[in-house]
């Protein structure tokens, strides 16, 4: 059974917050960057595309794990969409290198969510294939969920794994 986050308005998990340092939030939001790691290239297009349409601003779209390393530090994303299984490298590798700048929130991709979850139990993970209210659910619950405490910010934190199975017939 799929565990349900609770549901924020679209503004808020598409914006960053700026204090205005009283306490309050500045008005002037701007969309989250986000970046992709995908090594299929149509995937990796039509998935910035997408989430470019749910209002993200996509930063960058790499397919291998040093690209993705080094756009990391290059963007500074708020968020990461990663393929777990690059063609050249690995996106949990990929991820825990990023990581260990500070916590990135990131949602996994991969058609084969058993392997990714026994190598980083409690990771979210999304099903591939996968339709887009269920991506913009994964990257709620990344984004909802607390970072790990100093020192542990690593990709295999304990958060409840997400996998959308779609069992519906095709026509």
């Amino acid at each position: 059974m799929m565990e349900v986050a609770p549901r924020l308005p679209r503004q808020l998990l598409r914006t960053g917050f700026i204090s205005d340092g009283a306490g309050g939030i500045n008005k002037s939001m701007k969309p989250l960057r986000v970046l992709v790691a995908e090594d299929d290239t149509m995937i990796g297009m039509l998935l910035g595309e997408v989430l470019t349409g749910m209002g993200y601003d996509v930063c960058a779209i790499e397919a291998t794990q040093a690209d993705t390393v080094a756009a990391a530090v290059r963007h500074r994303p708020d968020m990461m969409i990663v393929d777990a299984w690059l063609g050249d490298g690995s996106g949990i590798t990929a991820v825990e290198e990023v990581l260990r700048s500070g916590f990135v929130p990131h949602v996994f991709v991969s058609g084969d969510t058993l392997a990714v979850q026994a190598r980083c139990p409690g990771a979210v993970v999304l099903q591939k294939p996968f339709r887009e209210a269920d991506l913009a659910q994964a990257i709620q619950r990344a984004l909802t969920t607390a970072p790990p405490s100093p020192g542990k910010a690593t990709a295999c934190r304990s958060v409840t794994t997400m996998m959308v199975v779609d069992n519906a017939p095709r026509r």
